[in-house]
């Protein structure tokens, strides 16, 4: 009953997130977004890359003196002491180029918070996981979606597992199905597996990621290493999202989720930028294949967070201002109903009826 569930949502409910979008740069956006931070927290206060494509995912939020919180990943500015030795995304993602270690140093208008940074292994040679890499970029991408090729009977004679719950079904139909033409592990660049994708020929999916992307470069060079399954690799014990809720009041009305796995060999990892994002309500706010949230009105959703298998949804409410007329009528509570109601209403701003 739990599968016919998530395949029901998926349907009606879920939609897959789009590419990477931001928020608006413009001084006036800026400078109410940041206004007067009283202080920074910045999560996680330190990081370790550990291997040549660790990632991290920071987060920046801001506290205020009204007591509200503010996401300014986006609005953020980071500094290098060492800039040959990692790198910084507009969105927050921190990665390696070569071993060594250094503070990361992060500033939003007068407030600064400095993060220690160390990285190893970056020049390892350490081969594509075809479960913990392959399997989560078909499902972030939309590939193995229930409105792609992860339907029951496929999409166009390809079909693959429904969100990568079947590994060896999946290894099978990319390395022999087909007639083995939608891998090709001698010039991967004539794969089916990128020139789809990639809209190089005909694809009704139309384009899932951009060439030298993240996601092109692990099914390039997986298909460079050889195919190689690795069914020993240990299975996912559970996910951790940050922020777990949040409640956002205006101006803020953009959150960016950070994703951690936690294996069952006892291994962690920020996996962030290989998980599929979807909203439950995109009439309220709509999500990034970044994990940026953005609002697009009042409201309350869930966010879909999905990485091998497991599901964990956050939960983030977005407060516009309140019309200039507002005023909170202060009804009598008759039962523990009206308290948790009338709390609800006033937190929204909205007079009972």
């Amino acid at each position: 009953m739990f599968r016919v569930a998530l395949l029901i949502i998926s349907i009606l409910g879920f939609q897959a997130a789009p590419l990477n979008a931001a928020p608006p740069m413009d001084a006036g956006t800026k400078t109410e977004m940041i206004g007067d931070p009283i202080a920074l927290d910045v999560v996680p206060s330190s990081i370790t890359l550990d291997g040549p494509r660790a990632s991290q995912q920071l987060l920046v939020t801001a506290r205020y003196a009204d007591g509200s919180l503010r996401d300014l990943t986006r609005f953020s500015v980071f500094h290098l002491a060492e800039s040959g030795l990692l790198s910084v995304s507009d969105a927050g993602l921190v990665t390696g180029r070569r071993g060594g270690a250094m503070d990361l140093e992060v500033q939003v208008g007068e407030q600064r918070v400095r993060v220690p940074v160390t990285i190893r292994n970056a020049d390892a040679a350490q081969p594509i996981s075809f479960r913990r890499e392959v399997m989560p970029v078909l499902s972030a991408a939309g590939c193995s979606d229930i409105r792609c090729h992860g339907a029951p009977s496929g999409k166009n004679g390809f079909r693959l597992s429904l969100w990568g719950s079947d590994p060896d079904l999946d290894y099978v139909q990319l390395t022999r199905d087909g007639f083995g033409r939608r891998t090709n592990a001698f010039s991967p660049s004539h794969s089916l597996l990128l020139m789809k994708p990639l809209t190089h020929v005909a694809h009704a999916g139309g384009k899932r990621f951009a060439y030298n992307s993240h996601f092109y470069k692990l099914l390039r060079d997986w298909q460079r290493e050889g195919l190689r399954d690795d069914s020993q690799a240990g299975g996912l014990k559970s996910l951790e999202i940050v922020p777990a809720q949040r409640v956002l009041h205006a101006p803020a009305r953009w959150q960016q989720l950070a994703v951690r796995a936690i294996y069952d060999d006892g291994r962690t990892a920020d996996v962030t930028r290989l998980t599929a994002f979807s909203s439950t309500d995109l009439a309220v706010a709509h999500v990034d294949r970044s994990g940026l949230v953005e609002f697009n009105r009042q409201g309350e959703v869930a966010i879909l967070c999905r990485f091998l298998g497991k599901m964990t949804s956050v939960r983030l409410l977005h407060i516009a201002p309140p019309a200039d007329d507002y005023r909170w009528p202060d009804p009598p509570q008759n039962n523990y109903v009206d308290t948790h109601v009338f709390a609800k209403l006033k937190l929204l701003h909205i007079a009972p009826s």
